[in-house]
């Protein structure tokens, strides 16, 4: 069991609960509030039903120790003890999809130590197995998941940094592979992309967050 003075590299929960509540695990909800052990240096945190129970789960790219961790939501909302999977060095950002088109959803996590993409699938229990693994041209800042060319397969855009600042579009072949990377420029510096149809016409669009000084 996690011990409670890892509580320091943990992802913090906000709910808008009127209660306190207590689990086995010491998950001590106050004005709201929640700490859940991870791997050390949460960096990234996205949210998705990942065993396909009708619960939100929580997934953390944990920067220091080259892990992920998932945390499977239970009925009380709170969350089982939380399971690492190591994925490469220095993770920096993670998504979810359905990679493989098998109705369950997989994992995309960006590494920023070794300038990958690590693809992880889901087994419909909240566990996953590695499969695949893209080479970026330089290092990753974010990552986001989209149908970009309109085939009905999803696809990936990450952000690559510092300078010259770039953006490199993955197409998905709908069966965990990919096709080779089309590179955008970006500004120098881009830490933060987001997908939406910004001009209503139907294709999906990047909003890059760019930084005039490296972090």
């Amino acid at each position: 069991m996690r011990s409670l003075t890892t509580i320091v590299l943990s992802v913090m929960v906000l709910l808008l609960l009127g209660l306190f509540a207590e689990s086995a695990f010491s998950q001590v909800y106050v004005f709201g509030q929640a700490s859940f052990a991870t791997g050390a240096g949460p960096c990234a945190v996205i949210s998705a039903d990942l065993d396909n129970d009708g619960r939100l789960d929580i997934v953390t790219s944990n920067r220091d120790s080259n892990s992920i961790t998932i945390l499977l939501g239970k009925p009380d909302g709170t969350f089982a003890i939380g399971v690492d999977y190591i994925v490469g060095s220095r993770p920096i950002a993670v998504a979810s999809g359905d990679f493989n088109s098998d109705g369950i959803l997989d994992l995309a996590i960006a590494n920023s130590g070794d300038n990958t993409i690590k693809i992880l699938t889901g087994n419909g229990n909240g566990t996953f197995r590695s499969v695949t693994t893209l080479t970026l041209s330089g290092t990753p800042t974010a990552l986001a998941v989209g149908d970009f060319n309109h085939d009905g397969k999803l696809d990936l855009a990450v952000t690559i940094g510092p300078t010259p600042g770039a953006a490199s579009i993955f197409l998905g072949n709908g069966d965990l592979t990919f096709q080779s990377p089309k590179d955008f420029t970006t500004g120098d510096s881009p830490v933060a992309l987001g997908v939406n149809d910004f001009n209503k016409d139907g294709k999906l669009d990047l909003a890059i967050a760019n930084q005039t000084r490296w972090p």
